[in-house]
């Protein structure tokens, strides 16, 4: 959700948050976003120590069961098996490519069907980075508005010209699917 959907705090808000856990995946992008949830809850409870809280969760999601992920640091993260959460937005994090390197659909089997089945329940995607091209290879961004990083606006136009691309763009809210472009723009989700 973005930052004007969630507005002020209020205990009839919720966000239960999965972030798509990717061999490859840069780790401040995917635990960046489940710390900014625990700041926010942090920030609530403050304003409003006896108050209700907003509902704020969230959660790794692995699309191939429980697994081991090695991340370009060479940190390895533990992801259980969890491709079913109840989620109100799934995020995709972006993945370090070296020059040259793509995505190819092939490689993303289990993730893709996993994208598409949580859109077509009705679930908000996101995704930063490189994992914009992971959206764009599902689907899910075709007719829609979307950012990448601007080292993959090339490419991105080139394999994806269903998707109304706005390069310059830090932070593209299209309803639906949320993109953001390079480095910390993926906060601005």
């Amino acid at each position: 959700m973005s930052a004007r959907e969630l507005g002020p705090p209020s205990p009839t808000r919720r966000l239960r948050l999965g972030v798509l856990a990717l061999d490859g995946m840069v780790l401040s992008l995917a635990v960046g976003a489940l710390d900014v949830l625990e700041i926010a809850r942090a920030v609530a409870r403050r304003r409003e120590p006896h108050g209700p809280l907003p509902e704020l969760s969230g959660q790794l999601l692995s699309a191939r069961g429980a697994r081991t992920l090695a991340t370009p640091s060479g940190v390895r993260v533990e992801v259980p098996a969890c491709s079913e959460a109840s989620i109100d937005l799934l995020m995709v994090p972006g993945m370090l490519l070296g020059h040259g390197q793509t995505l190819h659909p092939s490689a993303y089997v289990a993730e893709l069907a996993l994208i598409r089945r949580y859109r077509e329940q009705g679930v908000r995607v996101a995704a930063a980075c490189s994992g914009t091209l992971l959206l764009a290879l599902s689907g899910v961004l075709d007719g829609h508005a979307a950012t990448t990083s601007w080292w993959l606006a090339a490419e991105f136009q080139r394999r994806f010209p269903a998707v109304r691309l706005q390069p310059d763009a830090m932070v593209v809210d299209d309803g639906c699917v949320l993109t953001s472009g390079a480095g910390s723009a993926y906060y601005g989700l």
